[in-house]
């Protein structure tokens, strides 16, 4: 078996969408900006060339997982939906979340939509789905479905003439069956 270079790995890893929100910090000998520039458009979170510090690589670190508890809390926070963009770290993930978005939104009014139906349309185990989404939102994917859903009604409540009984079934959700997703406290 052929052996795998760092930027190899890094490429791997985003690229594969159960791994893929796993941060990638490079450390590595060459200190080039052209490689420092492939680095990044593989990936990586963040580069490091040898020699480096300890409080420096401690440092990104600390930085990499603050960001990521950062947006986790503004899912928690059940503030306004997110983009893909400002929840992700790579190309996969914000793929995966666009897609993800795009079926829970296009078929909001159906009663179906639940978990097995996002495992089916995502082509995912329930595992997998799960994992993914918890990596993310900091929530369950029944959790982000309702989140989604209570969006959507508040949206509706704001900007349109429509009463509670006719959000309730463009949302899909009776309206005693809507939660606010779980948060730690």
């Amino acid at each position: 078996m052929p052996q795998m270079n760092g930027y190899q790995l890094c490429k791997e890893i985003k690229e594969n969408l159960d791994i893929s929100h796993i941060p990638v910090i490079l450390l590595t000998a060459r200190a080039d900006s052209e490689s420092q520039m492939l680095g990044y458009k593989l990936g990586a979170d963040a580069y490091l060339s040898k020699p480096f510090e300890m409080e420096m690589l401690l440092s990104v670190i600390q930085n990499q997982i603050k960001n990521r508890e950062y947006i986790k809390s503004k899912y928690r926070g059940n503030q306004a939906i997110l983009s893909p963009q400002e929840v992700t770290f790579s190309n996969a993930d914000e793929q995966f979340m666009i897609k993800l978005n795009e079926v829970i939104d296009q078929h909001l009014p159906e009663p179906n939509l639940d978990v097995k139906f996002l495992t089916d349309q995502m082509a995912m185990s329930r595992t997998s789905l799960y994992n993914k989404v918890k990596e993310l939102t900091d929530m369950g994917a029944n959790d982000y479905i309702n989140y989604r859903r209570i969006d959507r009604a508040t949206v509706l409540l704001v900007q349109s003439e429509l009463n509670i009984t006719e959000i309730s079934e463009q949302v899909a959700s009776p309206i005693n069956d809507i939660s606010v997703p779980y948060s730690k406290r």
